[in-house]
């Protein structure tokens, strides 16, 4: 004979204490003791250096949306502009921020919601990581928060919060990385939240002016709440199209790393950027003529929307699946909780800096089989009212 014991779930207090203890242990990452500063990758990855200094220049009087890092070199400044030299680096910490920056000919890539956390990040304590991943950490348990809210009032347990919450690629981009789409999933979850049509309205267009992708439930927001309800979100689109940050135009241009159904196109970067974008479009309209106006469907369009887009874009950073985990976890989407934990096996490329086709095919195909396998599990109609029907009849 067979003893299984049935183990309570943990409770909503035990989830959020471990999910902030798990986020704590990270914050050190990439700190070296020997120097007594952090090393330029946190974690495989850079992209703090430049939120940092980007919120700098501001005070500095320089709009980074416009002015490349490299236009800003310290000794050349020093010789051609004492006064702006002496605003940018007035510390030697500056000059090892700056060195650590990458792509440095390029603008900023980030729109205005993110350069106002940057600036905020800076006046916290300027220049300083660890403020900066304690502000991402504190938007990731905000969002954690607003899950919570979901969860209660769609009626759902709590595995969502343990999917999201307990999730190894979310602890490592946000708190261990400090990458800036913590702001962004809170923001959209917060829109979710939202009973108000003005509010919803407000926080999606706050999302979509930290990176363009929550632009994608313009649709499914008219559809509830007419251009009230879209207004916010196409002025917000409106200020990217009449004055796109610098940056955004290399960045749909030339950058490109670990695409998914994007790799099967031919090397051509216009049919590489339309491609994800006639598909959104596509499936945008299908959706649409189905939506029925319910929080549910929202949800699912979320996760259709951003799924679609995520395996057609040539750009596949790891931490852009953040987007989509919350949606994955409030719908138990097996494909993309895995691949959350597949995407890790990308960051072979800095290891030897070229892709390897084994790790490629594993890191997409392992999501793959265990979304067949979950489909293969999961009983049908017939099976649930054969299981319902005896309890039914018990009962009456």
């Amino acid at each position: 004979m067979h003893w299984r014991i049935a183990r309570p779930p943990p409770t909503r207090r035990l989830i959020f204490a471990a999910a902030l203890a798990f986020r704590l242990l990270l914050l050190p990452a990439g700190f070296d003791t020997e120097t007594g500063s952090f090393r330029r990758l946190l974690l495989y990855d850079d992209d703090i250096w430049r939120y940092l200094w980007e919120g700098h220049t501001w005070f500095a009087g320089i709009n980074p949306l416009t002015t490349p890092p490299q236009d800003l070199e310290e000794y050349e400044l020093e010789i051609q502009d004492p006064s702006l030299h002496q605003r940018l680096y007035p510390d030697p910490v500056w000059g090892k921020i700056y060195d650590n920056i990458g792509y440095r000919e390029h603008a900023s890539p980030y729109p205005y919601t993110a350069q106002a956390v940057f600036a905020l990040s800076h006046v916290l304590r300027p220049g300083s990581v660890v403020v900066f991943k304690l502000l991402m950490l504190a938007f990731d348990m905000g969002a954690l928060w607003l899950l919570a809210l979901l969860c209660r009032r769609l009626a759902s347990d709590d595995f969502p919060l343990v999917a999201y919450g307990w999730n190894p690629l979310v602890i490592k981009e946000f708190a261990g990385s400090a990458h800036l789409d913590a702001v962004l999933v809170f923001f959209v979850l917060a829109a979710l939240c939202s009973m108000s049509k003005g509010r919803a309205s407000g926080l999606m267009a706050l999302a979509a002016l930290v990176k363009p992708t929550p632009l994608l439930f313009v649709p499914a927001l008219f559809r509830r709440w007419g251009w009230a309800g879209a207004v916010a979100p196409l002025v917000a689109l409106g200020l990217i199209a009449i004055d796109p940050p610098g940056g955004m135009h290399a960045y749909a241009a030339e950058w490109s790393f670990n695409p998914a159904l994007a790799r099967l196109l031919p090397i051509h970067r216009p049919t590489e950027i339309l491609f994800p974008l006639v598909a959104v479009g596509a499936f945008s309209i299908w959706l649409y003529r189905k939506d029925d106006g319910s929080l549910d469907y929202l949800i699912r369009t979320g996760l259709w929307l951003f799924g679609v887009f995520l395996l057609c874009t040539p750009m596949l950073a790891p931490w852009y699946l953040t987007w989509i985990i919350p949606f994955a976890a409030l719908t138990r989407a097996a494909f993309w909780l895995a691949l959350s934990g597949s995407v890790f096996l990308s960051y072979h490329v800095y290891l030897s800096m070229q892709e390897d086709p084994w790790f490629v095919a594993a890191e997409f195909t392992l999501p793959v089989l265990i979304w067949a396998w979950a489909r293969w599990r999961r009983p049908t109609a017939k099976q649930t009212s054969s299981l319902q029907a005896p309890a039914a009849s018990t009962q009456g």
